[in-house]
């Protein structure tokens, strides 16, 4: 049991002779994160972050700007956070902090504001802690030059970064960058001033140390995962694509086609690969393979692996192209690689040649630009070979969000077909007849009829899943396995 320490003494006006390391540091972390004052012509949206800190979207005069007032310290305060943090006090909880407060006759309030502060310096993250709580932030930058903290907002991510309140000193960027190192158990220094990682808590993050290799100095790029997966539900129930689209895509996979989803950075790609594996049975087995841990299936067939790269001399790294040989052997019905840049894709035209199944995701803005890219150095795929691919998938930004732009098959000749398109705001075709017209893939393999029978069946089960709310990973995944168990599949599933 933590014993109370006295208000009395806590909140005398500290003399600044006599300030402790840790009093010191809390100090330093407030004197140097400044909030400007933003002229608010209009507020957009308000809401709490953390139980204390208050985020306000405002249209200012120059655009929007996600606008941060967190409860500050006084210096009594700041004082009492700086000798918890000197005395070893671990509070994982804001009832930790409360118990020591309250038996001094401390506010829950009071608790709620320290612990706040107490919760910015442990764990590493300083100012951008508010920030990273918001589960609405999908990105965040920082460098030590311009000061201020940008983000992308889920609400208003067509409109890209977009500016905070937040500006942070040089020096504490500096700290802030090393701290993150540490969080992602990578080392920077002047010598090595660059470190890619994923921290516990799912974040990826970039990180330059130093001005040897940027003009702005020492940066600090994060990116955060929803904290729930985005089911396929959920992305037709959005808007992202429909139901037809849906269908087409879920009987290529239940043929074991190989499906490439290509788009620019922050499309959206690794959102609706993850939803796309919400359709695939419970007893098939899956492996993925990932430079950054980002998918997750609930399935116990479910077999991730990660690239794990060392330094020179330092051991024997395992890239892709190696997990995609062990892959091979592992007998998996799927294989999804997060992300193909290298080499690594000649191995999943022999995947697909062997009849697993192939999901992967490439950076590219149209299914031509894909196909140049594969055909290009360093990945080299003769040209001859790109027939095993059955469907590329566009997505972006757009100005309606995040949209399915252009769905294209690639023909055994490797030409490319249009079987989807959104334009104008609508998804075409609407007619399951005529999407199954265009799908020589689907048709040659099971017939017109049987994929107009198979797309229309998919379709309404999905749209009864969208009416009903059934957005859970875990219900949707009992729902698709009642889907099979309830029917026969079509032949070559």
């Amino acid at each position: 049991m933590l014993k109370a320490l006295s208000l009395k003494k806590i909140f005398s006006p500290p003399n600044p002779r006599h300030e402790d390391f840790f009093t010191r540091l809390v100090y330093d972390y407030q004197n140097n994160t400044f909030f400007q004052d933003i002229k608010a012509n209009r507020v957009l949206e308000e809401y709490l972050v953390g139980g204390v800190v208050k985020v306000r979207i405002v249209e200012g005069e120059d655009g929007l700007y996600y606008v941060i007032e967190e409860p500050g310290l006084a210096s009594g305060e700041a004082e009492f956070l700086g000798r918890i943090l000197g005395m070893g006090v671990e509070c994982e909880s804001l009832e930790c902090l409360s118990s020591m407060l309250n038996g001094d006759g401390g506010s829950n309030g009071l608790a709620g504001k320290i612990y706040y502060h107490y919760m910015k310096i442990t764990t590493g993250y300083g100012p951008l802690y508010p920030i990273l709580l918001d589960p609405l932030v999908e990105e965040i930058s920082l460098n030590s030059s311009d000061k201020r903290v940008w983000i992308i907002h889920r609400a208003f991510n067509q409109l890209g970064w977009m500016k905070t309140n937040m500006m942070v000193g040089e020096n504490l960027v500096d700290r802030l960058v090393l701290s993150f190192s540490r969080k992602i158990r990578k080392h920077v220094s002047i010598a090595s001033p660059i470190a890619e990682g994923l921290t516990r808590e799912g974040y990826r993050v970039s990180l330059v140390f130093g001005s040897d290799v940027s003009r702005k100095g020492s940066s600090i790029v994060v990116r955060k995962k929803p904290e729930k997966p985005w089911t396929i539900t959920q992305l037709i129930n959005s808007g992202v694509l429909n139901s037809v689209i849906t269908a087409y895509l879920w009987l290529i996979l239940d043929l074991k086609g190989w499906i490439i989803i290509a788009g620019g950075v922050g499309a959206g790609k690794t959102t609706l690969l993850q939803g796309l594996l919400n359709l695939v049975p419970f007893n098939k087995r899956v492996v993925t393979i990932e430079d950054t841990p980002e998918l997750y299936l609930p399935s116990e067939q479910w077999d991730p692996l990660v690239e794990h790269l060392l330094p020179i001399d330092s051991g024997q790294s395992i890239d892709m192209y190696h997990l995609l040989r062990v892959s091979l052997r592992r007998r998996p019905d799927y294989i999804v690689v997060g992300e193909v840049r290298g080499v690594e894709a000649r191995l999943l035209v022999q995947a697909s040649r062997l009849g697993h199944g192939v999901l992967n995701t490439i950076h590219g803005d149209s299914p031509d630009s894909v196909l140049k890219r594969l055909t290009a150095y360093p990945i080299s795929i003769p040209r001859n070979l790109l027939g095993n691919i059955w469907s590329i998938i566009v997505v972006e930004q757009t100005s309606y969000g995040r949209k399915v732009i252009r769905v294209s098959e690639v023909t055994e000749e490797v030409d490319l077909v249009d079987v989807a398109l959104f334009e104008n705001g609508i998804f075409k075709p609407v007619e399951m007849g005529e999407l199954a017209s265009r799908s020589a893939r689907l048709t040659s393999k099971l017939g017109v009829r049987t994929v107009e029978r198979e797309l229309a069946e998919r379709s309404i089960f999905l749209e009864r899943l969208v009416a009903r709310g059934v957005f859970d990973e875990k219900d949707l995944m009992r729902e698709i396995n009642g889907f099979y168990r309830a029917r026969v599949l079509p032949a070559g599933s």
